[in-house]
């Protein structure tokens, strides 16, 4: 796999090619944390301004140079003006016909997991930690929605998009994003297999889904990468999760097993347990709050200003964190906070680890609306294969659903 990088300033190139020889931590493909370092100490030498990479998956997942060409060619063709067909994207790559784009998707085969197992590598190596910030890298877990028409495709349900803010016909996928000061990548993701595609056997082997693929929950998609993750070495000191993840206890627990400190928004009813002993909802805890004005990172209008209040809960290391928008007094957000010992459990650096959870929050829907971003998300992981192109009825791994493409 060689990647490449140009800058404003002039044109560096950086060359990793460690995917045929390095060992993997099991069966699942994950890559160690020597592929880690060896494409930290290639890549990070750079420092561009724009950037896009040329993947040669032949040698990591593709038998064939041409099907490796036909891959990143479907990436290069991916725009929003393109429609999502292979006749749309085979014109827009400058194919004579759309037999190359059928068969990259229908006939070829080549294994999705290997490739999500070298994003946690990708996104170390194209995003550093900065010097000196001693909030340190993260994981920010969250969700997104691709919308669909149809029905065919699996996982397809109507239920809440984000991207959208209303509950819309579409397939919701769980990811994982490698986070520091100088920005965020997706390091790991699961598509979210509904309920009512679980218990439908017929629809599921009509979308290609295997029969032994069991109904999981999105906290526990979230657990399973977190495991994946730190089993990869990925060099994370915090996560943070938004409300659907941030009420499981068990995900707040399995982040503190790992040794993450924690920041996690709860609904303003959940319940809290004050060192006194007193279980009250988040929300009565108001009352008593003393707030400070702070900003939780800049933003494009500069410092991000909010009131922040804080209180201790009787779980050691565990704080309740209060925040109220100064232009609409009335509304809050609440979140469980939790750091290891000897980890500096202060106020500014829970209210810093919740600032650098936003940018990933608001993402999608930025790049979502511009090519340019568009590009640079499919070029950092791995041309793009993880984001949009897995063949109908994906494969498996550890009981989970593989992303499909309608």
């Amino acid at each position: 796999m060689r990647a490449w990088c140009s800058a404003s300033s002039g044109t560096t190139h950086a060359d990793i090619d460690v995917a045929n020889d390095l060992p993997r931590n099991g069966p699942s493909g994950t890559y160690s944390q020597a592929w880690m370092s060896r494409a930290l100490q290639s890549l990070t030498s750079t420092t561009p301004n724009t950037c896009s990479a040329n993947a040669d998956v032949a040698t990591l997942d593709m038998a064939q140079r041409r099907s490796a060409a036909v891959a990143s060619d479907y990436v290069a063709a991916l725009s929003p003006g393109v429609k999502a067909n292979c006749w749309a994207l085979a014109e827009s790559a400058g194919h004579e016909g759309q037999a190359r784009m059928q068969g990259l998707l229908g006939s070829y085969r080549w294994d999705w997991t290997e490739l999500r197992a070298a994003l946690p590598g990708l996104a170390v190596a194209w995003i550093p930690d900065a010097e000196g910030d001693l909030i340190g890298p993260g994981i920010a877990i969250d969700e997104t929605a691709q919308l669909k028409h149809g029905d065919a495709t699996a996982c397809v349900v109507p239920q809440h998009a984000g991207i959208a803010g209303k509950v819309e016909n579409c397939v919701t996928t769980v990811f994982s994003a490698y986070v520091t000061a100088h920005g965020q990548a997706w390091a790991d993701f699961d598509v979210y297999m509904p309920d009512r595609w679980a218990r439908d056997l017929a629809r599921r082997r009509a979308a290609g889904i295997p029969d032994d693929l069991e109904f999981a929950t999105k906290p526990q998609l979230a657990m399973s990468q977190l495991y994946r993750l730190t089993a990869a070495g990925l060099p994370a000191r915090w996560a943070a999760f938004d409300e659907v993840y941030g009420r499981s206890e068990e995900l707040r627990k399995t982040a503190a097993k790992a040794g993450l400190a924690y920041v996690a928004i709860i609904p303003c009813d959940y319940q809290v347990t004050l060192p006194s002993g007193t279980a009250i909802r988040a929300d009565q805890a108001l009352k008593d709050a003393i707030f400070e004005r702070r900003s939780c990172g800049n933003g494009s209008k500069g410092p991000r200003y909010s009131d922040w209040a804080m209180t201790a809960t009787a779980i050691p290391g565990q704080c309740l964190l209060i925040r109220r928008l100064i232009s609409r007094p009335d509304q809050y957000t609440f979140y469980l906070t939790w750091a290891p010992p000897r980890r500096p459990a202060t106020m500014t650096w829970f209210i810093t680890i919740a600032g650098r959870r936003w940018p990933v929050d608001v993402g999608h829907r930025w790049y979502r609306s511009s090519c340019f971003a568009f590009s640079w998300l499919c070029s950092l992981f791995l041309a793009g294969f993880l984001f949009w192109l897995c063949p109908a009825g994906a494969g498996v791994e550890a009981g989970r659903a593989g992303p499909a493409l309608a």
